[in-house]
């Protein structure tokens, strides 16, 4: 079973990739850099952290099984 966060943001489902603490180094270019190499195609910053996430484009229930 995989260990993934995900946040709902403006009525999108994004998978958390990576949070970092806030600094001035991320910024710019260097957040464009932090950004290709973590594979986020979105970040938010709340808090002071970072959250790099990739959007869910497309999902599909395949099944699932209710618990009692």
């Amino acid at each position: 079973m995989l260990n993934t966060q995900l946040i709902s943001f403006q009525d999108k489902l994004f998978i958390l990739k990576r949070k970092v603490l806030d600094d001035v180094k991320y910024t710019g270019p260097n957040l464009d850099l932090l950004m290709k190499w973590i594979g986020s195609d979105k970040v938010l910053r709340k808090e002071g952290y970072l959250f790099f996430l990739e959007e869910i484009e497309e999902a599909e229930v395949l099944g699932y099984e209710t618990k009692n």
